[in-house]
């Protein structure tokens, strides 16, 4: 099995890997459904399966920070303890870095014979740009984690919950494209807050342009496309697309 190891030294488990899917995608279907009991038990399976994978696995940011945002829209949480438990969540996607790094990567040729022997030809170019683009990814993960918990600050500190919003926004454009359902949930809540302190300010009117009008005529939500993108085999860009894919992102009621 190709790919990095495991903490203990033994390759990754495709039985785990594939459990830890299904714990995580029924955990965001609950949360989108507000079956927030439900969403919660899914998650904490979630969480302990992700132990056994490596220490800056991003599948284990995605638990932390699904585990937090479920329990917080449960009432499980106060607005303190997620807060505390969504940092967390977005310092272990800091160190994802290490594990995207060490990532398998392989040319894909899916286009034509032609593309296949650029790619053979210039293959340490093409697999730059391959990490560049797993790093994008990674990053739109980490911004489903500042955006829930920009939520969690939205009424106490509404400052750096504009900035965290406005981090998510970008990130998820970035990574996903400005038709990504995560940055129509991260904009929406932006609003709410810039209506609640009196009035819209100009650099988000800009930011919200595209945006807005490209979400609203054809949204992509993350879980379709996890559907539709995954890979059939369980390879590395498949872990780091349900990490991503599957982190949720909560919208304000």
């Amino acid at each position: 099995m190709p790919g990095i190891v495991s903490q203990s030294g033994m390759p990754p488990c495709v039985a785990a890997d594939c459990l830890w899917e299904n714990f995580a995608e029924r955990g965001t279907v609950a949360l989108d459904a507000r079956q927030f009991v439900r969403s919660l038990t899914e998650w904490q399976a979630a969480t302990l399966l992700a132990e056994t994978f490596d220490h800056a696995d991003p599948r284990r940011a995605t638990s932390r920070a699904g585990l937090a945002t479920a329990g917080y829209a449960a009432g499980f949480l106060t607005d303190a303890a997620a807060e505390l438990e969504l940092r967390e969540a977005a310092r272990a996607w800091q160190i994802t870095s290490r594990w995207i790094d060490s990532m398998t990567t392989q040319l894909s040729g899916r286009s034509s014979l032609f593309h296949f022997r650029l790619e053979r030809k210039h293959a340490s170019a093409y697999r730059g740009l391959v990490r560049a683009d797993h790093q994008r990814l990674a990053e739109a993960g980490a911004a489903a984690c500042a955006a829930n918990l920009a939520l969690v600050l939205h009424d106490r500190a509404p400052d750096e919950a504009a900035r965290l919003y406005r981090h998510a926004i970008l990130a998820r454009k970035a990574g996903l494209g400005a038709r990504d359902l995560g940055c129509l949930v991260a904009m929406d809540n932006l609003r709410r807050l810039i209506r609640a302190a009196g009035g819209p300010q100009s650099e988000d009117a800009n930011l919200s342009t595209e945006i807005a009008a490209a979400v609203m005529r054809d949204p992509l939500a993350p879980l379709a496309r996890w559907k539709n993108e995954r890979p059939a085999r369980m390879t590395d860009r498949r872990r780091l697309l349900a990490a991503v894919y599957l982190s949720p992102v909560l919208i304000r009621h």
